[in-house]
């Protein structure tokens, strides 16, 4: 249950996510990886150098088009972040030839280690169920096709969800500069 409180920090985020989602007409379950990511903390750093929401490593971040430099790391913008993670998706997806699961499976480990382990399967055997996954990636699919299960039906587990409105609670704003936080907040008529 403590888990599933922490969905409340979604709330700033997820109907972008979830908009970008429905756009490119792929499973909403996917609004749910930051969760196992980053628990929706886009302030979020691994040891591994992976930021961010949907934690994208540097090398995956340029490669995807989320710009960064001294001053801003992009991937911690909710809209370039969730843009790329979301093409990054569809282009594991197609490489996969329209498996969710496998696709799933490579964001969390390469889809370098996921293509290596089905060539060393039968035809038969070519699902995440057959591979000897990494540890941390036979933990992550399943972790999560249970948090949408337990999300889909609460009551059945006994679990309270926070509520978190689905409507807009951000405006992403592009600026060609630097700008001074006390100006940014008076032009925007909130608080600093």
């Amino acid at each position: 249950p403590k888990y599933f409180n922490k969905l409340y920090q979604a709330e700033p985020f997820i109907y972008h996510i979830i908009t970008e989602i429905q756009k490119r007409n792929m499973p909403g379950e996917l609004a749910l990886i930051p969760m196992l990511e980053s628990a929706y903390n886009p302030f979020a750093y691994s040891g591994a150098g992976a930021a961010g929401l949907w934690q994208l490593m540097p090398k995956t971040g340029e490669h995807l088009g989320v710009q960064g430099d001294w001053w801003m790391d992009g991937r911690r913008s909710i809209g370039s972040s969730t843009t790329a993670a979301l093409n990054y998706f569809r282009h594991l997806n197609h490489f996969f030839k329209g498996d969710w699961l496998l696709a799933i499976a490579a964001y969390d480990c390469g889809e370098g280690t996921i293509q290596r382990l089905l060539k060393q399967r039968p035809i038969y055997e070519r699902s995440i169920w057959y591979l000897d996954l990494p540890h941390e990636t036979q933990i992550y699919v399943p972790r999560l096709l249970a948090l949408a299960e337990i999300i889909a039906n609460p009551k059945k587990y006994h679990i309270t969800l926070p509520y978190v409105p689905h409507e807009p609670y951000f405006k992403e704003i592009h600026v060609d500069g630097q700008i001074d936080l006390n100006q940014a907040a008076e032009l925007a008529g909130v608080a600093y």
